[in-house]
């Protein structure tokens, strides 16, 4: 045998065992020319991960199904065959229109005397997506310590400005030009107080005063506020199914959740559209239980939907992510839909995205019905007054400027009230007290001795009186054990009208029991 011909055979055996390989080989490989970035080869294992058959593959470039710029990517081929072997990360299209993230191993190989591409494709979606996570978790635990940090003392304070602010509000008269100052105090309090809120829900701190309501009624209960805040160019339709069911939820944060949903809708119709609000009670089979996400059962479901500018895929993706914002220059923090989401799904629901650019947006959001009958829920339209009363109010707060406050609020209601810094005073005050005692109420976090100490210790001497907890932090520092219909939990700040209605359902044995491990 000639040399020549040993060196063709030697050729042959090399190209069938390096065909043998290419084609059994588990790992998905490509052959790119890195001039044209044409597809020149790929194995079997190619052909299922991107869902093309191999005549379809060798009739695409690699710019056809990288996700970047192709001039980009003939920039990074240009790399490749320069500095021979190279890694990246891309993201590849299917043919099903999912998009992977992958890691490319790729190095220069001659064949016929060309230089081409050998390329290694990695499969790292889940991978990267539990990268996410663990970022967003790590996000989540320094935002949970910043909030839990300053949330006490900044609520203190914020309750104080707002209870004051109010206060002010009653004894302007209307018309007055000092009335418009205190609005707006009341006004930046509250947003301020939102954004607390929201730091303190999105870590998963607080899951504020949960109790049975119905879907609806919060929906009325707003369609005022909605309004105003729309504009007169962005038409609100609302449309009230006959909801049987009621929801565990707070409905101060369901409000905080619509109310962020229809402000969003607005930003996305710059020109004015329609924004529908719609309600509906549903029996999901296991079925559409599973298209859904959510077990079978009974469920509420809400849809918020707008026809603005709509959203890409990028964009609707990442909208429930901490931080993440499309809305940096006009002082968007990121908190407003990773909020939302905390909220619904802290009560058990789940909330979804359909968008697509230049069609609008809808979001669903399904709260699972409670056994409490939407029927025999007194509406929040039947309460127009603060309640008042007549009773005796031990008042046990540390902070002298706060506690001052709800003093003369709650004499402004027509209690009588006592009051005290601290648990050891109080114990005092309460023993030298020889009239009647109907209701403590205490800040949770004190110096020496905390409110839950001051409660159980006050109930060894009055087994039955009710109590009143008020706390800047978290709804997690009182067990749910020591909740019941006479005893609640406030969160701060509070208005004074919700402190007139908090102080009349414990008196009156009608605060809500949170269910378990809330």
């Amino acid at each position: 045998m000639t040399r020549e011909a040993e060196l063709e055979r030697a050729l042959e055996e090399s190209e069938r065992r390096y065909r043998e390989v290419f084609e059994t080989n588990t790992a998905v490989k490509l052959v790119i020319d890195p001039e044209s970035g044409a597809i020149v080869d790929a194995n079997p294992a190619a052909c299922r991960f991107y869902g093309h058959t191999r005549e379809h593959l060798l009739g695409l470039r690699i710019q056809d199904i990288n996700t970047m710029p192709a001039e980009r990517v003939q920039e990074e081929m240009a790399r490749a065959r320069d500095e021979h072997r190279l890694y990246f990360r891309f993201q590849h299209r299917l043919a099903d229109g999912r998009v992977r993230d992958v890691d490319v191993y790729t190095g220069p190989v001659t064949v016929g005397g060309r230089t081409l591409l050998h390329s290694i494709i990695i499969d790292q979606t889940e991978r990267r997506e539990l990268e996410r996570r663990l970022l967003t978790a790590q996000r989540m635990e320094v935002i949970g310590k910043l909030a839990g940090g300053i949330a006490h003392d900044f609520n203190n304070l914020l309750a104080v400005i707002l209870g004051a602010a109010e206060l002010g509000q009653r004894q302007t008269p209307k018309g007055h030009p000092t009335a418009e100052r205190f609005d707006e105090i009341v006004s930046v309090a509250e947003r301020a107080a939102d954004v607390t809120r929201q730091l303190l829900t999105l870590a998963r701190q607080q899951f504020g005063q949960v109790r049975p309501v119905r879907v609806r009624d919060i929906v009325v209960r707003i369609d005022r506020l909605l309004r105003r805040l729309l504009g007169e160019d962005v038409e609100l339709a609302t449309l009230l199914g006959d909801d049987p069911w009621a929801v565990l939820i707070d409905p101060t944060q369901l409000e905080q959740v619509l109310v962020n949903l229809a402000v969003n809708a607005r930003d996305a119709m710059p020109e004015g559209g329609i924004l529908r609000i719609a309600t509906a009670s549903k029996t999901l089979d296991p079925e559409e239980a599973s298209v859904a996400g959510v077990p079978p059962g009974r469920w509420i479901e809400c849809t918020v939907e707008d026809t603005g500018v709509g959203m890409p895929a990028e964009i609707r993706e990442r909208i429930f992510e901490p931080l993440f914002t499309t809305k940096e220059h006009q002082g968007g923090t990121g908190l407003g839909l990773a909020t939302c989401r905390t909220i619904v799904e802290g009560a058990g629901g789940k909330i979804a995205v359909q968008s697509e650019p230049g069609v609008g947006t809808t979001f669903t959001i399904l709260l699972p019905a409670t056994g409490t009958s939407a029927a025999a829920l007194a509406t929040e339209e039947e309460r127009v007054a603060p309640p008042r009363g007549t009773e005796t109010v031990l008042v046990v707060e540390d902070e002298p400027r706060l506690r001052s406050l709800l003093v003369e609020a709650l004499k402004g209601f027509g209690y009588q009230v006592l009051s005290a810094s601290d648990g050891a005073s109080a114990l005092s005050l309460e023993a030298s007290h020889t009239g009647p005692l109907d209701l403590l109420m205490a800040d949770v976090v004190m110096p020496l001795m905390s409110g839950i100490e001051l409660a159980e210790r006050l109930r060894e001497r009055r087994p039955a009186l009710p109590v009143l907890f008020a706390s800047g932090y978290s709804a997690g520092l009182v067990p749910a054990s020591a909740l019941d219909a006479r005893t609640r939990l406030l969160l701060k700040p509070f208005t004074t009208e919700q402190l007139a209605r908090a102080v009349r359902d414990v008196l009156d044995g009608t605060a809500e029991e949170p269910p378990p491990g809330r």
